[in-house]
């Protein structure tokens, strides 16, 4: 790590009351020489879809324009907790919930940090270097049934229901599709489902006292989503989707809903894909400039 790592943490968390969690600027070890990125700080999509932003690319200092940047969460690999912040958010005890044994862990306690008001911070000048994979290969079967499991867990557990009917076309129309086409490729993934089935009971009870002691709207909450040109693209999706099925309803009436369901996840894949690529031509475009 940077000489001043552990200074430059602390002044962050130190510079507002709110300020839960702070996540420097960590390298990949094993690619150092070659400058790349690992992670400065968690995005979040709208349809729960965690990454670690600026993962794979080269350190050019993109993420380094703002001194202190608001961000969604930090990877736990490197980051300052503030203790009071962690003792706000446990739930029996556990800051870190147990059932998500390793994997997306982090991600589960900034969806819980987020809700109770707390803040994440990027501090660009914190540089530290991390050798991923330790615990557990990326690539292992163990790994990937983890991070099915655990997505999961983190929506059951911490969306609400606002923001859950706001995103249903993206569920729907998305993210189950995708789900679908997983399994079909990996049909071992399915046990993943069988041991969320089995931690239900005990992940609503979470859920219960999530939901209950929660500080911030639905609504405040939304902003803090990956704000990209693919969200702005699945925002056009959602609210066209929504007109369409709505038209189609009250035109159709119920008699031919499973066509129409069917119908519209073919089209809905068609219409997100252009829109993918004609905002992946326009960044590009203006990147070039």
């Amino acid at each position: 790590m940077s000489e001043n790592f552990i200074e430059e943490m602390v002044a962050v968390i130190k510079s507002a009351e709110k300020i839960g969690s702070v996540s420097g600027k960590v390298l990949l070890r094993w690619k150092c020489n070659k400058n790349l990125i690992d992670t400065t700080g968690h995005c979040v999509t709208n349809t729960g879809a965690a990454r670690n932003r600026g993962k794979g690319e080269a350190d050019q200092g993109q993420y380094d324009h703002k001194t202190n940047q608001r961000i969604f969460g930090v990877c736990a690999a490197a980051s300052l907790y503030r203790r009071e912040m962690l003792d706000d958010i446990a739930i029996n005890n556990e800051f870190f919930d147990e059932d998500f044994d390793t994997g997306l862990e982090d991600v589960d306690l900034d969806w819980r940090a987020n809700l109770r008001g707390w803040k994440s911070f990027y501090a660009p000048r914190a540089v530290v270097f991390h050798e991923q994979g330790g615990v557990i290969s990326y690539q292992a079967k163990r790994a990937r049934l983890l991070h099915a499991k655990n997505s999961l867990l983190i929506l059951i557990k911490n969306e609400t229901l606002i923001n859950l009917l706001l995103d249903l076309p993206s569920f729907l129309f998305i993210a189950i599709p995708e789900t679908i086409k997983n399994l079909s490729v990996d049909p071992f993934l399915f046990e993943s489902y069988i041991q969320v089935f089995k931690l239900l009971p005990k992940t609503l009870k979470k859920r219960h006292f999530i939901m209950k002691n929660k500080k911030i709207s639905s609504l405040t909450f939304r902003r803090l989503f990956e704000n990209s040109p693919e969200n702005i693209s699945i925002f056009i999706f959602n609210l066209t989707t929504l007109i369409i099925v709505i038209v189609l309803f009250f035109c159709l009436g119920g008699l031919n809903l499973l066509f129409l369901f069917l119908s519209l996840i073919i089209i809905s894949a068609i219409i997100r894909n252009l829109l993918l690529l004609f905002e992946r031509i326009k960044h590009e475009h203006l990147n070039s400039i």
